[in-house]
């Protein structure tokens, strides 16, 4: 989730919340809130490079 947050941040985007509600369930499910101002199309871009590195990390990994 710390690698997420961080690109995130890095596109120009805000994390405001991160929780989960269905605490037995697996794999983990996580909600990641986030927040941004500028154009539409720039913060999809900024979000996009975001979901685009989900998995190519290893610390990312959910499989608890």
């Amino acid at each position: 989730m710390k690698i997420l947050s961080m690109l995130v941040r890095k596109n120009g985007l805000d994390v405001v919340a991160i929780h989960h509600h269905m605490t037995g369930a697996r794999p983990m499910i996580i909600f990641l809130h986030y927040w941004g101002k500028g154009s539409p199309t720039t913060l999809a871009k900024g979000f996009r490079a975001a979901l685009d590195e989900l998995g190519k990390h290893p610390s990312m990994s959910m499989n608890h």
